[in-house]
């Protein structure tokens, strides 16, 4: 990542979201799923495309919660993809090579956000914890 690129999410944006409430911030940070990229990389492998539009629509929340919209766009995208391929757009095979690439470039772009915000998340949350001591 360049030394210029905006940080995955603000934490005054998340206050802002909450009313100021640092309780509520503190609570949409303790309860970020960080596996929810992996669990979505794992059904995509095994093309388990309704389950893994389900975990993005899980994932497209987790990362509303904390003001992530990067990575809230990237899941979005892959379950968007991976709904058309469940319900069978790609044809019988359900191998329509734009949406296979859709998913694939969109779960690329998730992980690589996630990257990004496991450790801002954590960083965040020992802000919050210390303003709230």
């Amino acid at each position: 990542a360049e030394a210029s690129e905006a940080p995955p999410f603000e934490l005054a944006e998340i206050e802002g979201a909450f009313g100021g409430s640092l309780q509520l911030v503190q609570l949409s940070l303790d309860r970020f799923d960080s596996t929810l990229v992996e669990q979505m990389a794992a059904l995509w492998v095994s093309r388990r495309f309704k389950e893994l539009s389900r975990v993005a629509h899980q994932a497209k929340s987790n990362f509303g919660y904390i003001c992530a919209h990067k990575a809230k766009h990237a899941v979005w995208r892959v379950e968007m993809a991976a709904l058309g391929l469940a319900n069978g757009l790609g044809g019988p095979s359900g191998d329509d090579p734009l949406l296979l690439a859709e998913v694939s470039d969109a779960l690329d772009a998730a992980t690589a956000e996630m990257r990004r915000v496991r450790p801002e998340v954590a960083r965040a949350l020992a802000h919050v914890r210390s303003r709230r001591a």
